[in-house]
């Protein structure tokens, strides 16, 4: 890329493929300045508002990931997704539930995406909303680990023990092994007696 670079100079495209090889290089500081070049000269460029976004974010600079990432989300749900891992990230939990939401609506199959917002919501104290979430992601993948312990610990939460019970259940059930550790520890319990 240096060599392209050198003899085109502020070439956009070699400067978007640069940023995104350093990416993937964990360069992320090296990474924003091909992205920042970029942005220079145009700075609506919605690859290079994204790239830097994402370059800064993993610098952890959630505040001008945020700030860059807002330049290009109005009709990018990958960049609205980004938005809301990093409002996350700032503690602003209303503001990441209400981008996971849109994000939901765009893509209702998206389980990961279901998942982070039934954590969010659940995070929030709207549990409801984040049982109906851990349930549909369930209805889609039984075996989704995730969210059947955040579906038991919600129902526990909420002091509902009976449905916390069954949901514990079903949640060992899918963990391998989980019964035998459970058995197990009877027994050590059993010999100590």
């Amino acid at each position: 890329f240096d060599t392209f670079l050198e003899r085109c100079p502020r070439d956009p495209v070699a400067e978007i493929g640069r940023g995104e090889a350093l990416m993937h290089l964990s360069r992320y500081d090296e990474a924003a300045v091909c992205y920042e070049a970029v942005l220079e000269s145009d700075p609506e460029n919605r690859a290079a508002l994204f790239g830097h976004g994402m370059a800064l974010f993993c610098q952890g600079r959630y505040q001008e990931a945020l700030e860059s990432v807002n330049r290009v989300v109005e009709a990018d749900a990958g960049a609205l997704l980004l938005k809301a891992r990093l409002q996350e990230a700032l503690g602003r939990c209303a503001a990441a539930a209400e981008c996971y939401t849109t994000v939901v609506r765009e893509r209702p199959d998206d389980t990961a995406v279901v998942s982070a917002l039934a954590a969010i919501l659940a995070h929030l104290g709207r549990h409801r909303e984040a049982i109906e979430c851990c349930e549909k992601v369930l209805a889609a993948d039984p075996s989704n680990l995730a969210a059947a312990r955040l579906r038991a610990g919600i129902f526990e939460a909420l002091g509902e023990h009976e449905e916390a019970a069954k949901a514990y259940e079903r949640y060992l059930d899918l963990v391998p092994g989980a019964n035998i550790q459970i058995e197990r520890r009877l027994e050590a319990g059993r010999c100590l007696q």
